[in-house]
């Protein structure tokens, strides 16, 4: 192995011989380190530098010219500053030099390049049928390789958000019906993005799109409120609803706790967070048995107490 791969490798040793969290698939559970992992592999295959190979097999091939690895040191055109909030204040976002996310992230491209490489899946331009059949197949937790796979409005849906400091992007595409939806924001500051791209597409789907901003709240019979308390399994994570002081309080695993504020009887927003909507299916009496939590896609969630 050259020196070009040693940051990579070094890394991987911080990780290599840890204990897994659990036997490969019983669960799912996102981690950047897999993609880590697949860069290297790339190199090693290829014998040749991750963004080398990204640039001959991707980017020249398909004439993104305003994509690439975002060495700090490459001078960029309109290169956009990323922002972050401290205290409730805007500020410029804490320096990251590029080498450390390396296949997990690392990469900039522009709304119009993004589109190229949207088209060019519907080709075998880039990837053969098979190999795409295979990505857009849902496994544990409706995600493919590469890709979330949901229904939205009766159709389904592939995208996949990203997040490192200063930036928020998301892709969201409704292949049959040939649409897509692509939000990039220079803040990682709101989770607005994925909203926005699940808005978006909805509204080339037929859906009826209500502004987030729009949406106001409302008082609703204490009684209906009791309805929703318990905890509800959504994906890896337990998330704990309670009633306190007669506020519905949402509180996911290992998170802080936040308050959902009703917009109808049974659907709810955070104040706090931006873009998120959290709905109990079903009307009448008896316990809620699931939840529906909206962030840029659809998460369902049972009652498991």
């Amino acid at each position: 192995m050259s020196d070009d791969t040693k940051g990579p490798l070094e890394f991987i040793k911080r990780f290599r011989d840890k204990p897994l969290d659990f036997k490969p698939g019983e669960k799912f559970k996102y981690d950047n380190s897999g993609y880590f992992l697949l860069g290297v592999i790339i190199e090693q295959v290829s014998k040749m530098k991750y963004e080398d190979y990204l640039r001959k097999n991707i980017f020249d091939k398909l004439d993104m010219a305003e994509s690439g690895y975002d060495w700090p040191t490459t001078i960029l055109k309109n290169r956009a500053t990323g922002y972050s909030k401290n205290k409730g204040q805007i500020v410029n976002s804490e320096y990251l030099d590029m080498g450390q996310p390396y296949a997990a992230g690392s990469l900039y491209s522009t709304v119009l390049d993004l589109y190229k490489w949207d088209r060019a899946l519907y080709t075998s331009k880039i990837i053969n049928a098979k190999s795409l059949e295979a990505a857009y197949t849902p496994n544990l937790n409706n995600y493919g390789y590469g890709w979330t796979i949901q229904q939205q409005h009766g159709h389904k849906v592939v995208g996949h958000g990203g997040g490192i400091n200063g930036f928020s992007t998301v892709i969201r595409r409704a292949i049959e019906e040939d649409a897509v939806a692509i939000v990039l924001s220079n803040t990682d500051a709101t989770a607005s993005v994925g909203k926005i791209g699940q808005e978006l597409i909805g509204l080339a789907l037929g859906e009826d799109i209500k502004p987030f901003a729009e949406r106001q709240e409302i008082s609703i019979d204490a009684k209906l409120l009791e309805r929703y308390p318990g905890k509800y399994q959504v994906g890896p994570m337990v998330i704990d609803i309670r009633l306190e002081n007669g506020k519905l309080i949402m509180e996911p695993k290992g998170q802080r706790p936040l308050e959902l504020r009703a917009y109808a009887p049974n659907s709810f927003f955070l104040k706090e967070v931006d873009g998120i909507t959290v709905v109990f299916p079903g009307e009448g009496p008896g316990k809620a048995g699931e939840m529906i939590i909206n962030q840029g896609g659809e998460q369902k969630g049972k009652r498991i107490e």
